[in-house]
C-alpha cells in the first residue's frame, strides 16, 4: 500500500529523511517532521494523500506546486528545498520547517492587540507582492497556511493550489476549471472572482483574501461564514461592519475592509501592502512595509485612511504604500498595547521606482 495513503506515516522514510511527528493535515495532504538521516536537519515533509501516476492530473499539479514553490525566494515565503516520488507513486515535497504555530491556532486565543494584528499583516503583505511580482497567484490565503515562528517571523506556505503565468488566465488543469468552486480554494477566504470560476486572475484575488484574513483577525470571525454561506455573501458584495462585532475598532477601519473586500477587484488596493499600509494608519500608525530585494522603496503616503491617493499604482505597479506618523494609540481590545507598534510607525509617501 502506497504510503500516501496509510494513514500515520510516522517512523516511515521518504528518501533520506526519517518522518516523525505529524504537524499538519488537509484534504490533500499531510505533513510530518522529517530528519535527514546524513545531515541532522529538521524539514517539513509535505505527503500527498493518494499516489500519482506517471502521466495523470494529481502528477501535474505536484510538479507545478513544486515549480512554483521552487521560484519563489523571500523571507516570510516557506522555502522549498527538494521533492520526489517513490516508486508506489508516493508523491513529497521537503520544505522548511517552522517552530511555532498557525495563525489559525493563535486565534483560537481570541482578538489580537493592534501592534501583532499590523506585524502579523506586514509580514504576509510581504509575501504576497513579492509573490505577485513573480507572476504567482497563491489563492488560499488563510490563517491555517500563514505559519508564526518562534523568532517573530511570518511565513506564507502552501502553494498548493497557486497559479503562474498563463494558467492566470485559463487553468491548464481542465479538470479543475470544470470542478466547483469549492475545490479551488477555501471557501470563507476566497474572493468573489474565484467564486465564480473566472478568469484572468490576479494578485487582487490575494487581496480580497487578505482582507477576509484581517477582518477575522480584527473580530475573531470572517465577515460571510463558511462553506455555501461564505460564498454567497462573497458574491453578493456588501461585507458587514466589523464595529459591530469589535466595537473598539476605529471607524476608519471598516473604510479600509470595505475597499479590501470590494466585489470589482479594480475598487480594491491594488497590492497588499497598499491594503496593510491603510489598515495600519486606520488603527493609528503603520509600519514600514518593504520587500528585503529592494524593489519596492518605503516613501509613500495614503492620505485620508482607507481612501488612497490619486496617484496609487494600478496593479503590477512596483510601489511600497506605508501610512503618516499619528500619535493615536490603536485600540483593537480592552488590553491592546500600543508600544511595539509606535516603533513602527514611519512617514512615508507613495513612489514608484
Amino acid at each position: 500500500m502506497p504510503l500516501a495513503v496509510a494513514g500515520d506515516l510516522a517512523g516511515r522514510r521518504l528518501g533520506p529523511y526519517l518522518l516523525g511527528e505529524r504537524i499538519g493535515a488537509g484534504a490533500h495532504a499531510v505533513v510530518h517532521v522529517g530528519r535527514h538521516q546524513m545531515m541532522g536537519v529538521e524539514r517539513a515533509v509535505k505527503v500527498l494523500r493518494r499516489p500519482v501516476a506517471v502521466a495523470s492530473v494529481d502528477r501535474d499539479r505536484f510538479v507545478r506546486e513544486a515549480a512554483i514553490a521552487a521560484g519563489l525566494r523571500h523571507p516570510n515565503v516557506v522555502s522549498l528545498y527538494d521533492c520526489g516520488v517513490e516508486t508506489d507513486g508516493t508523491a513529497y515535497l521537503v520544505m522548511e520547517y517552522v517552530p511555532g504555530r498557525s495563525l489559525a491556532q493563535r486565534l483560537h486565543e481570541g482578538v489580537p492587540p493592534a501592534p501583532e494584528v499590523v506585524d502579523v499583516a506586514r509580514q504576509v503583505a510581504a509575501a504576497l507582492d513579492h509573490a505577485h511580482r513573480q507572476g504567482v497567484v497563491h489563492r488560499d490565503v488563510k490563517p491555517a497556511n500563514v505559519l508564526l515562528g518562534q523568532d517573530g517571523t511570518v511565513r506564507l506556505g502552501d502553494f498548493g493550489i497557486a497559479l503562474a503565468g498563463p494558467d492566470l488566465e485559463a487553468p491548464a488543469d481542465r479538470r479543475e476549471a470544470e470542478d466547483s468552486p469549492l475545490a479551488q480554494g477555501t471557501p470563507a477566504y476566497m474572493s468573489p472572482e474565484q467564486c465564480a470560476g473566472r478568469h484572468p486572475l490576479d494578485g487582487r484575488s490575494d487581496v480580497y483574501s487578505l482582507a477576509v484574513v484581517l477582518y477575522e483577525m480584527l473580530t475573531g470571525r470572517t465577515p460571510y461564514g463558511h462553506g455555501s454561506a461564505a460564498i454567497a455573501g462573497h458574491l453578493d458584495g456588501r461585507p458587514p461592519v466589523a464595529r459591530q462585532v469589535n466595537p473598539y475598532l476605529p471607524e476608519a477601519v471598516d473604510r479600509v475592509l470595505a475597499r479590501g473586500l470590494a466585489l470589482d477587484p479594480a475598487q480594491r488596493y491594488p497590492t497588499a501592502g497598499c491594503l496593510v499600509g491603510a489598515l495600519a494608519s486606520a488603527l493609528g500608525g503603520a509600519p514600514a512595509i518593504s520587500d528585503p530585494d529592494g524593489a519596492w522603496r518605503c516613501d509613500g503616503f495614503l492620505g485620508e485612511a482607507g481612501q488612497g491617493t490619486s496617484d496609487e499604482p494600478t496593479w503590477g505597479d512596483r510601489a511600497t504604500v506605508t501610512a503618516p506618523v499619528t500619535r493615536a494609540r490603536p485600540q483593537v481590545g480592552p488590553g491592546a498595547s500600543p508600544s511595539r507598534l509606535s516603533r513602527l510607525v514611519a512617514r512615508l509617501r507613495l513612489v514608484r521606482t
